[in-house]
């Protein structure tokens, strides 16, 4: 029910505030059609052929830079138990290939930002 409710509202672009009891979904009713538009935006800057950073990069910092620019997602936690599970669920979200569809990084007073670019923030 509650990802029946938040999969259009959030697809749609909207800021959405998601509320339901444990164990109800809604993790997943967020972050995949987030994932979806994120994605999106992605395939859209690559086809019009905008790239982001600079073409000297060293190639040991490619696995965390990407080379055109993400739209970006903020996911706010109460906790960092939270947080981590926010990152796990997204992590787990694979492509074909077997590979993660974002770049997810946790920001909390804990584990600082190691990331320069990343498509989802969760804090």
């Amino acid at each position: 029910k509650v990802q029946a409710k938040s999969v259009p509202l959030v697809g749609s672009g909207k800021t959405v505030v998601i509320a339901a009891e444990t164990g109800s979904g809604k993790t997943l009713a967020y972050l995949a059609p987030l994932a979806s538009l994120l994605l999106s935006h992605r395939q859209a800057v690559l086809e019009a052929g905008l790239t982001e950073g600079k073409e000297e990069e060293e190639e040991d910092e490619a696995a965390h830079t990407r080379k055109w620019p993400t739209a970006g997602a903020l996911v706010l936690c109460p906790n960092v138990q939270l947080c981590s599970q926010v990152v796990s669920v997204a992590n787990q979200l694979l492509s074909s290939d077997g590979e993660p569809l974002l770049t997810t990084t946790q920001l909390s007073s804990t584990q600082g930002l190691y990331k320069v670019r990343t498509d989802l923030l969760v804090s």
